[in-house]
């Protein structure tokens, strides 16, 4: 039996006969946060098994809900060239059994059994069904600490202080973050930040994400990504994967800064980016790992408002 203890966004899993593969892939796409360890100072807040002694032969389904949503719908590339699938952002888990403390769900050829503190699977290519359960505990986790999730993206000044720029997808959140950079300030986030309060202070935490960064940008601000970004439309975009992300930019995941600005275009839009409940495009499918909503502390909201600065221009 193979066991792997693995340190993500913090918290301590551990892994139980996946492939050296598998455990490379889940490395990648949570790079800049992910860490291999031999003992685990926390306790395991959850174990993942790999079984294919456990089996469901079953039609029955009580119905399809969204396990992951795709958000911008522009044209993609990665930095070799290959264009970026925006179908694989939209996924779905099928319910066989669904409760609080037990559920099944099937997606494709992957049986899933889940219970609070242990998921066990059956079946095979699980990287994506991987990623979604790890990320779907991780936000669960967040949200019992009192954390909100917000759509940001956010740099870090020179006095180590965090600014965001909370807005609906368009508005120039990355222009403003990429010149800040160009100016000295470290990258943060392009998409989603975490807020906490302590002690009447807001602070602001990263989390390892691709990020995509319009190629009408790239030119405008003149910024090498080492590729011939005048092949491709303003209105197309570059995505870096999380390890690239993390290459370039090299952010700190695993930090809090505390928060200097909010920076808005709206109040309609601060409210709407601030997701007390859950952000549509990663709900809470697991209903093992749902908790109920917790009351978000009302001083973290007023903090973040007294924090905000609204401005007709990014």
């Amino acid at each position: 039996m193979r066991k792997e203890l693995l340190r993500i966004w913090g918290f301590d899993f551990e892994f139980v006969d996946f492939n050296e593969a598998s455990i490379n892939n889940l490395q990648n796409l949570f790079y800049g946060s992910f860490e291999k360890i031999k003992n685990s100072q926390h306790s395991i807040c959850h174990t993942i098994i790999n079984t294919k002694e456990l089996e469901m032969k079953t039609n029955i389904t009580i119905k399809r809900k969204t396990r992951h949503k795709g958000g911008s719908k522009n044209i993609k590339y990665f930095l070799n060239g290959k264009q970026f699938k925006n179908e694989s952002q939209n996924r779905y888990i099928d319910i066989i059994f669904d409760s609080e403390y037990f559920a099944i769900y099937r997606n494709g050829s992957n049986t899933m059994f889940c219970m609070k503190d242990k998921t066990l699977i059956n079946g095979t290519e699980c990287d994506w069904i991987l990623y979604d359960i790890l990320e779907n505990i991780l936000l669960s986790k967040a949200k019992q600490n009192n954390w909100v999730n917000c759509h940001s993206a956010a740099w870090v000044d020179n006095e180590n202080k965090a600014n965001l720029i909370l807005g609906n997808s368009g508005i120039g959140k990355t222009t403003r973050l990429l010149k800040e950079i160009k100016e000295g300030s470290k990258f943060l986030s392009n998409d989603r930040v975490f807020l906490k309060l302590v002690k009447g202070k807001l602070f602001a935490r990263s989390f390892p994400q691709p990020v995509n960064i319009g190629f009408g940008t790239i030119r405008s601000l003149n910024i090498n990504f080492g590729i011939d970004v005048k092949i491709y439309k303003d209105f197309e975009k570059l995505r870096l994967t999380a390890k690239e992300a993390f290459s370039f930019f090299e952010p700190n995941y695993d930090k809090w800064f505390e928060v200097e600005k909010v920076y808005t275009n709206r109040v309609e839009a601060l409210r709407s980016n601030l997701y007390i409940e859950e952000d549509e495009c990663h709900p809470f499918w697991n209903t093992t790992q749902s908790n109920p909503f917790r009351n978000i502390s009302k001083n973290l909201i007023k903090k973040a408002y007294e924090k905000t600065a609204y401005i007709n221009a990014l």
